[in-house]
């Protein structure tokens, strides 16, 4: 089931739970709407007693005794990801302290490389100064992601000399990749799935804000309560 960002009203939506009679509701979306979803659900007798509610760290809903919350686990205590962490701190920094001016570095079509607008429409500066923190889990997996893609336009146009690519080969070709990344052994499954190398962390909520482990899984193992 879909909806919209922005969606306000989700009577069609609740009316098709109640109808399949589901007991166990997997939300993938952003907070606010879930929030929203969750609340009506509740108005209208669904999603209580005897359902679980499962979601991503995005969507957790604090105040929601039987929500589920499943977050992306890597192990990022490898030498590789040490290196990658070296690296991220070696780069020159993009914002001048003391001017306060974001590099005006430009990239190769003349668009700016590290002025960039958040989700808000305010100015950021991204790169190395966008955070002070480490690399988190969504830069480790993005940096895998865009090695994949990388190593397989390689082997295309480098190594079988391909003149055009088209996305059907691309896509056999990022399935077909296997290396350890920083975020562990990167492999993909027959339909795309990666299928090793990450795990999740099952969580519950306990009281009003508290998370508390209830099992990890990984396509190795499985549950490991």
């Amino acid at each position: 089931l879909v909806h919209e960002r922005d969606e306000d009203d989700f009577s069609d939506l609740i009316k098709t739970l109640r109808d399949t009679r589901v007991f166990v509701i997997v939300v993938y979306s952003y907070h606010e709407p879930t929030s929203r979803l969750y609340e009506q659900a509740r108005a209208q007798q669904v999603g209580g007693d005897g359902f679980v509610w499962i979601g991503a760290s995005s969507t957790r809903l604090t105040h929601a005794p039987s929500f589920l919350t499943v977050t992306v686990w890597a192990n990022l205590e490898t030498a590789r990801y040490r290196e990658f962490v070296e690296r991220w701190e070696s780069q020159p920094a993009t914002f001048d302290e003391e001017t306060g001016e974001c590099s005006a570095e430009l990239d190769a079509v003349g668009e700016p490389i590290w002025r960039r607008s958040d989700v808000n429409g305010n100015s950021v500066c991204v790169g190395k100064n966008y955070s002070s923190e480490s690399p988190n889990l969504t830069s480790v997996y993005a940096y895998d992601a865009a090695y994949v893609v990388a190593r397989a336009l390689h082997e295309l146009l480098e190594v079988e000399g391909r003149e055009e690519v088209v996305g059907a080969e691309l896509r056999d070709a990022m399935l077909a990749q296997n290396f350890t990344g920083i975020s562990g052994a990167v492999a993909f499954d027959s339909v795309g799935d990666r299928s090793e190398g990450y795990m999740y962390e099952v969580l519950n909520h306990v009281g009003n804000s508290s998370l508390q482990r209830v099992a990890m899984w990984s396509p190795e193992s499985g549950y490991d309560e």
